[in-house]
């Protein structure tokens, strides 16, 4: 992120109250880069080892995989795919993107809220929930299934349903993403164009297609990052049988044994490419949304359609697959039935999802002390990790898994850190992103008084900086402790015998179409994380605003 520092070079005369202090720096300044570079070294460790492993044990492997007959239609496919949801993404997030860019009200922010939930919410229970309304005993499934039996010929609707579920679930669950993104570009930008464009007297089509050719640069970097997010291993398409290279990357894994798994991950390189780009484009965007903020432009109203429309996004992405699990229950007691069941695994994920959850957040406080550091060296190891943690989290989760599970942590056989650390290194890039966010809300003009009225040190920050940051500090606590509950792609690779791990029972629910057990744990999990999420988000949003304003 381009951060803005006080000129010390400035020689101009000053009253003796504003001179400021002179810069000392002492051991505690060096503490939080050094520890966030010691982290960011640990978790990429594995990763970068596997891979030039890989590279130097099996050279021809790049030949052999990546240029083998069918390996470019996958390429080509896994990109149409990933592009189509992308694209679907962002057209759902344009309402969403001028709700979360609207003049800050309560009723704005409880929606912004709202409308980010989705987004720590697990993709694949909104596959389930579709998959429940297109059952044999509902009416859109009797209907499927009366068509694909009327005729040999129409047998692939049903199979095409499928995949259409899957797409639209994703498409759901990344708009919120697809509305940030866009958010973080129309909320630096002025709104002359806006107002001189609802002078105009023109039908409201036109002014639509005017609005979207001023947006195009905003909404073709969503689309860029989303389909960079949808080339990583989606638990949807891979249940829809829908093959992407990561869905097939991830068979290789299972049909391979774990002594060959370097050529595997040779083959991934088209992924580790757009995960390369994917960080990239957050890098860019970060710094773009600080550079080009507009400080004279006001902030619109939240149009009531705008409004309405992201209020149904949600209830598409939350209430719906909440309320059409609870309906497909057989027997309600199901519900309290699942908590007994599955104690163990509950307990275990739990536990290893809170000390996640922790980790990130404080990675989040490090990084948000590193980008606003006055020693050079020190943003620069902010930036460094901030890449480098982009490209781990974006990189697909079991081929993470499957380098833990082959070498260990940092080269040592610890099963039981296995679980943590894979979730770790997963979900790292998130504190990163939010610490860097978290650095940007202190304003130029809030930063230098405080240079010059407390001094850079780390004790002036944490008494100036860090209570403004509370509230997003325990929103990415609960954040980060959402994801890691819900993640599967490494922790199916990872957790060794002994361990209950609730993903891989949800995985096996939905491999074998456990309907009831499914429906329960979807009531539970869903209804659980939404509360959480919400409260999350609002934390978030709230606490970014007020560290902007200074409130």
């Amino acid at each position: 992120m381009r951060l803005s520092f006080p000129n010390t070079k400035r020689t101009t005369s000053q009253m003796p109250e504003q001179v400021p202090r002179k810069a000392r720096v002492s051991i505690a300044e060096h503490i939080p880069p050094t520890v966030l570079c010691a982290l960011t070294l640990a978790l990429s460790a594995v990763p970068i080892y596997t891979l030039f492993h890989a590279f130097i044990a099996y050279p021809g492997a790049i030949h052999d995989e990546l240029l083998r007959p069918g390996r470019p239609m996958l390429l080509l496919r896994s990109l149409l795919i990933a592009l189509l949801i992308a694209s679907l993404a962002s057209l759902i997030a344009l309402p969403i993107a001028r709700v979360l860019i609207a003049r800050s009200t309560r009723a704005r922010t409880m929606l912004s809220g709202l409308l980010l939930c989705p987004i720590w919410l697990p993709p694949f229970m909104i596959y389930a929930a579709g998959n429940l309304l297109r059952a044999p005993d509902t009416l859109l499934g009797r209907a499927l299934i009366d068509y694909a039996t009327s005729d040999p010929d129409h047998r692939w609707v049903t199979i095409w349903a499928g995949y259409a579920i899957a797409v639209l679930g994703l498409a759901l669950w990344a708009a919120p993403v697809a509305g940030v993104l866009i958010a973080a570009g129309l909320g630096s930008r002025s709104n002359l164009y806006d107002e001189m464009l609802a002078l105009e007297p023109i039908g409201r089509l036109k002014r639509i297609i005017f609005q979207l050719r001023l947006q195009r640069g905003v909404i073709i970097r969503a689309i860029a990052l989303i389909t960079v997010l949808m080339l990583g291993s989606a638990v949807p398409l891979h249940l829809a049988q829908l093959d992407t290279w990561s869905i097939v990357t991830w068979r290789q894994l299972t049909e391979t044994p774990p002594a060959d798994w370097g050529r595997i991950w040779v083959s991934a390189l088209p992924m580790l490419i757009a995960a390369a780009i994917g960080a990239r484009l957050i890098a860019r965007m970060l710094s773009d949304t600080n550079a080009q903020h507009d400080p004279g432009s006001r902030k619109p109203e939240a149009s009531k359609a705008a409004m309405l429309i992201a209020v149904l996004i949600f209830i598409g992405a939350v209430l719906i697959p909440l309320v059409s699990m609870f309906f497909s229950l057989d027997d309600p007691r199901s519900i309290t039935q699942f908590w007994r069941v599955n104690a163990g695994a509950v307990r275990d994920t739990g536990g290893t999802s809170l000390c996640v959850g922790l980790t990130v957040t404080l990675i989040a406080l490090l990084s948000a002390n590193a980008f606003v550091s006055p020693i050079r060296a020190h943003r620069r190891v902010a930036h460094v990790s901030l890449m480098t943690l982009c490209i781990i989290g974006l990189t697909p989760g079991v081929l993470l898994g499957a380098a833990i599970a082959r070498h260990g942590v940092l080269g040592l056989d610890l099963p039981l850190l296995a679980p943590y650390w894979a979730s770790l290194t997963r979900f790292a890039f998130v504190g990163c992103i939010i610490g860097a966010i978290g650095a940007a809300s202190e304003t130029p003009d809030r930063r230098s008084a405080r240079v010059q009225i407390a001094g850079p040190s780390l004790r002036a920050w944490c008494i100036t900086v860090l209570p403004t940051l509370a509230r997003p500090l325990l929103a990415t606590l609960a954040i980060a402790t959402l994801l890691a509950l819900f993640e599967i792609e490494a922790a199916v690779m990872v957790t060794p015998p002994g361990i209950e791990n609730l993903p891989q029972q949800i995985l096996s629910d939905l491999h074998y179409a456990r309907l009831e057990q499914l429906s329960a744990a979807g009531v539970n999990l869903m209804s659980m994380g939404a509360i959480v999420a919400v409260i999350a988000s609002i934390f978030m949003t709230r606490g970014f605003q007020s560290s902007r304003s200074g409130n």
